[in-house]
């Protein structure tokens, strides 16, 4: 079983499988018909950096922390996805902290944002941003943190096991791009 990394020192590294999976997620085509989205540049500019924090930057960490707050409070679409981001964020802080306490609160935080992320995604019926479901890609963001975060203490990876399981039987699944339907 491998260490968790909210419960870890700060110079272990993410799991292996974590990173090539949200790397692939964060860092596939954009589609053109979004090109138009006036959030598509500070999202895009948001999950490199959050790729960075996944990769151990803790600098990179404390500017994803900052950037996806404003995306997160958008009206549009990119909201929901940003929200989901904002909240790996915050429990990704919990793999950077060094107090018991501070790695909890930031996990418990970045669990709460998450849960806020899918509860408002289930309304968001075929709305999509960068030609993704935005239900999918909230489920798929929460389903990797969940499975990430000690299921001891926080008993989540259950529910990111049937997140997963949800997204590739969603019937959007099919028609989402074929980068996205790869790494799920």
């Amino acid at each position: 079983m491998s260490p968790h990394p909210c419960t870890t020192p700060r110079s272990t590294p993410h799991p292996r499988y974590l990173i090539p999976l949200l790397a692939a997620l964060l860092l596939g085509p954009l589609a053109s018909a979004q090109e138009a989205d006036p959030d598509l540049p500070a999202f895009t500019q948001a999950r490199a950096v959050f790729v960075q924090a996944l990769n151990g930057n803790g600098k990179a960490l404390e500017q994803s922390l900052e950037q996806f707050p404003p995306l997160a409070r958008s009206g549009r679409p990119v909201g929901l996805v940003a929200l989901a981001y904002l909240g790996a964020s915050q429990t990704l802080q919990g793999r950077e902290a060094w107090m018991p306490w501070t790695k909890m609160h930031a996990a418990e935080k970045g669990l709460a944002t998450l849960d806020k992320a899918l509860n408002r995604s289930a309304e968001a019926g075929e709305l999509r941003f960068r030609d993704t479901p935005v239900q999918l890609e909230v489920k798929l963001v929460a389903a990797i943190t969940f499975r990430q975060v000690p299921d001891a203490v926080f008993h989540r990876r259950d529910q990111g096991r049937r997140l997963v399981q949800e997204v590739l039987g969603h019937r959007l699944f099919a028609g989402s791009p074929a980068a996205f339907r790869a790494q799920s």
